[in-house]
C-alpha cells in the first residue's frame, strides 16, 4: 500500500470515529434534557375520623317493610360534629313526624367515627339485586350513609336487608353492632321509638 492509500484509509478511520463520537454525545445530551415523566397522583379516600372536624354527618336509617303509605315507618339516626338527631318518618316521601336532637362535640364525634371505621362502615360490594326494594319487600331495609362531605365522590349511601347478609351494597359490620352504636347516641331512644313498627312481615 503506497503512502496515498494509507493517507486515505487513515482519514476514513478518523472520520468514522468522529461521526460515532458525535452521535453518542448527542444521544447522551438528549437523554439528560428529557424531563421526568409525570406520575399521576392517586387521591386516597379519607378515613372516617378525618371528617370529625368538618360538616360531614353519618346516619343509619331503618326502613320498615313495604306496606300502606300511612302505616309505613322509618327510624333515622344522624350524627354530626355538633348534633345527634333521631327522626321518625312516615310514608315513602319521608315526612318527619317526630324528631329530637342532642348536643355533640368534635371529640365525641371523633371517637364515634373511629368506632365506625373499625367496623368498616364505608365498605361496599356489588349487589346481587340492584333495586333494594326488589330485594326484600316484606323485610327491613338498613341504609348506611355519609353526607355533607362537600364532595359527591365522597358522599355515599349503602344498604342491606333483613332477608340475608349477602344481599345489598353494604359490606361492613356486623350491622347490628353498628345500629346499636347509633342507638346509644340517643339517650332516650327506647322511649322515642315506642310504638313505631319497623318489624319485618315475614
Amino acid at each position: 500500500m503506497n503512502n496515498a492509500s494509507r493517507y486515505i484509509v487513515g482519514f476514513l478511520l478518523v472520520a468514522i470515529f468522529v461521526f460515532f463520537g458525535v452521535a453518542i454525545f448527542r444521544s447522551a445530551t438528549n437523554n439528560d434534557d428529557k424531563k421526568p415523566e409525570t406520575v399521576a397522583t392517586v387521591v386516597q379516600a379519607k378515613t372516617l375520623p378525618e371528617y370529625a372536624g368538618t360538616d360531614a354527618e353519618v346516619s343509619v336509617n331503618v326502613v320498615g317493610p313495604i306496606i300502606g303509605e300511612a302505616e309505613h315507618r322509618q327510624i333515622r339516626i344522624t350524627v354530626s360534629r355538633d348534633r345527634r338527631t333521631l327522626d321518625v318518618l312516615q310514608g315513602y316521601q319521608g315526612r318527619v313526624i317526630k324528631t329530637k336532637s342532642y348536643f355533640n362535640d368534635q371529640s365525641a364525634y371523633d371517637v364515634f367515627l373511629r368506632a365506625l371505621q373499625g367496623l368498616n362502615f364505608t365498605a361496599s360490594k356489588t349487589p346481587k339485586i340492584e333495586d333494594e326494594f326488589k330485594a326484600c319487600p316484606l323485610g327491613v331495609h338498613y341504609e348506611y350513609a355519609l353526607d355533607k362531605t362537600g364532595s359527591d365522590d365522597e358522599d355515599f349511601k349503602l344498604w342491606s336487608v333483613s332477608c340475608g347478609v349477602d344481599i345489598g351494597t353494604f359490606a361492613g359490620g356486623p350491622g347490628p353492632t353498628i345500629r346499636t352504636l347509633f342507638q346509644k347516641q340517643i339517650p332516650d331512644y327506647d322511649a322515642l321509638v315506642e310504638g313505631v313498627n319497623v318489624q319485618p312481615l315475614q
